[in-house]
């Protein structure tokens, strides 16, 4: 019996480990690198696949590096023709994409293991790296059934490259501050080397044969550099300084001044806005970075309050406004207070300005039972009546109820609740009744009482 456990447990062991590996689609190779002019195939490959019965997915390329060539079907499904198969021709009218790569068998036949399911050709066309990604996999049984699945996509390397990303022209790189650069490099095996331009001169070794890792912050001295808007760095290949790239001229400054944000929405002049309302702007520095945003508003005849939104924030919610109020505001980027200055307050300084709506007072409920002057009704009571409110939605509603000669009882309920079960009132006894919606006390306001404020009266049975 020991052993038999022993057995069982090493058998669910190799069970669980069995389907714990996971079954991929992938570019294969991964990475391809190639010289311009050259055609070259990826195949589209599956691994550790269980009753695949067909494919369907798509595949991006960035049409700039590369052409599309052709495709063909992979032997994989077919089982070296053992399985008749139904083949879509893929869609490629639009450029950077294989649309509806498509293969299923005929008959309910399925395969196992890995292989290739398709062999895609390009033609390089221009210096550079182009992604080449799966999209929209679909993998599917014999029922139809979604098998799962983990995507890895691949890289052409045209001829060696290197692309400097950051930074870019609408850069200032500020003295004493870090400064962040990146790069994309294709088909370099080793490291690379950075160097700082001002024209044609060149004025720093920021990282010398270090690793080609796509970005890094460097520290612009203080000193040594003279203001200017004509520097650019240049990354290339430490092994061969003829692959290289470089960034669009760009500034370096001991002090900037931000720019100022522009102001979007509520636009200039509007009316009837909420009292709860999403001021909005555009974010104008790329870099320097802003440390923080300052909104003032005021209400027309009052003073500024000054709220501090975050960095890169381009919006900010401002609850509590007064109905049927005037306000003004405005908005302005800021800095590090030393060599990163505020900037100016948007729109040179004027104030926009928006008003908001007056108050909505709700629509009164229409009462519909008990029906007034009823008699013989049962001491748990539904009382019911008609919701009136669409456009502006009531919080809730509240029921008031008493005895005749008694005082009300309030009773609330949610929104969009048109009845409610009244339990335990006294028998043989005349009630007074009526509901009205509420609102949020500020831009919505109470309903009236239902009926103009008169209350309907019932009677409960003896």
């Amino acid at each position: 019996m020991v052993r038999q456990k022993i057995l069982l447990s090493g058998l669910l062991m190799l069970l669980s480990f069995t389907f714990a590996i996971p079954q991929e689609i992938r570019i294969s190779p991964a990475r391809k690198n190639v010289m311009i002019g050259d055609a070259f195939s990826i195949n589209i490959e599956v691994a550790d696949i269980t009753n695949l019965a067909g494919f369907q997915y798509d595949i991006s390329y960035d049409p700039d590096i590369l052409g599309y060539v052709t495709s063909e079907k992979g032997s994989f499904l077919s089982n070296r023709g053992q399985n008749e198969l139904f083949c879509m021709d893929a869609d490629t009218k639009t450029l950077g994409l294989i649309h509806n790569l498509v293969c299923v068998t005929l008959g309910g036949g399925s395969v196992n293991g890995t292989g290739v399911i398709n062999t895609i050709t390009f033609a390089a066309i221009k210096s550079g790296k182009s992604d080449i990604k799966l999209l929209n996999v679909k993998l599917v049984d014999p029922h139809s059934n979604y098998l799962p699945y983990k995507t890895i996509n691949g890289i052409a390397c045209v001829s060696p490259s290197v692309t400097v990303a950051n930074p870019t022209s609408s850069i200032t790189w500020v003295k004493g501050q870090s400064a962040s650069i990146a790069w994309i490099s294709c088909g370099i095996n080793g490291n690379i080397s950075i160097y700082l331009y001002k024209g044609s001169s060149m004025m720093r070794t920021i990282a010398l044969n270090t690793l080609d890792t796509g970005a890094m912050a460097w520290t612009v001295p203080k000193t040594g550099l003279s203001d200017g808007i004509d520097y650019f760095v240049r990354v290339e290949d430490a092994a061969n300084s003829s692959v290289y790239g470089v960034s669009p001229p760009f500034a370096i400054k001991a002090n900037v001044v931000l720019n100022p944000p522009s102001l979007r929405a509520p636009t200039n002049g509007s009316t009837d806005q909420p009292a709860s309302i999403a001021l909005r702007w555009q974010d104008t520095n790329e870099g320097p970075q802003e440390k923080a945003y300052q909104i003032r508003i005021k209400k027309a005849g009052g003073a500024y309050a000054l709220i501090n939104a975050a960095q890169n924030a381009v919006t900010y919610q401002k609850n509590g406004l007064s109905s049927n109020s005037k306000y003004f505001w405005n908005l302005r980027a800021i800095g590090n207070g030393a060599s990163i200055k505020n900037s100016a307050w948007a729109n040179s300084g004027l104030d926009w300005s928006f008003i908001v709506a007056p108050p909505v007072v709700l629509d009164p409920p229409i009462l519909s039972s008990p029906s007034n002057g009823s008699t013989g009704q049962l001491t748990d009571i539904t009382i019911q009546w008609i919701d009136t409110n669409s456009t502006h939605q009531e919080l809730g509603y509240q029921i008031r109820i008493k005895p005749q000669g008694g005082s009300y009882s309030n009773i609330n309920t949610a929104s969009d609740i048109e009845s409610y079960l009244k339990k335990g009132l006294i028998r043989n006894k005349t009630y007074f009744w009526n509901v009205r919606a509420k609102g949020n006390g500020a831009s919505l306001k109470d309903s009236n009482w239902a009926n103009s404020g008169v209350d309907w009266i019932f009677t409960t049975l003896k």
